[in-house]
């Protein structure tokens, strides 16, 4: 599998949840000096990790449950949001992959807000994925991408999955 692109991944009932949650201004968020790897050049994010190295790391990430499930997860590597904010210096985050290793791993990126931000996927021929709320994309975990910021609004939230099927 190269990628795919899923519109209206959850059930809006269920989506919606998540998304109060995020934008929730008491919501909990860390602030990173780069979105994309340590040390990248791309600019700050905040980011709310719910799952690494084995163990839940937050008390939301039972709440994503269903998600886990409908991405037909067998376990997860790392599970959380990101949230971008609008940097006219940094208007492309580096291209990367999440991990260099396949073994079954997968990433799932599921956008929460709608702006004009958008996912690059690939090296030679570029897929450019606009933001749009409730689409997923799932692509290999060594797939290189890297994220576009939005200039239309000051947020732009994730949801990222790297899970094993």
């Amino acid at each position: 599998m190269e990628y795919q692109i899923i519109d209206d991944f959850l059930d809006q009932e269920f989506f919606n949840k998540i998304k109060i949650n995020l934008i929730n201004k008491n919501f909990p968020w860390i602030y990173k000096s780069s979105c994309s790897y340590e040390g990248g050049k791309d600019g700050s994010c905040f980011t709310h990790c719910f799952y690494n190295n084995n163990e839940s790391k937050s008390s939301f990430n039972k709440e994503l449950a269903p998600l886990y499930k409908k991405l037909k997860a067998r376990s997860l590597k790392q599970s959380r949001a990101n949230l971008i904010l609008k940097d006219p210096e940094h208007p492309q985050g580096d291209f990367h992959c999440d991990y260099d290793f396949k073994e079954n791993l997968f990433t799932a990126i599921l956008h929460v807000t709608n702006n004009n931000g958008y996912t690059l996927l690939g090296t030679r021929s570029l897929k450019k994925v606009e933001c749009k709320e409730n689409r997923m994309i799932i692509f290999p975990v060594d797939y290189l991408h890297a994220s576009g910021r939005q200039t239309d609004d000051s947020q732009r939230i994730v949801l990222n999955v790297n899970f094993y099927v």
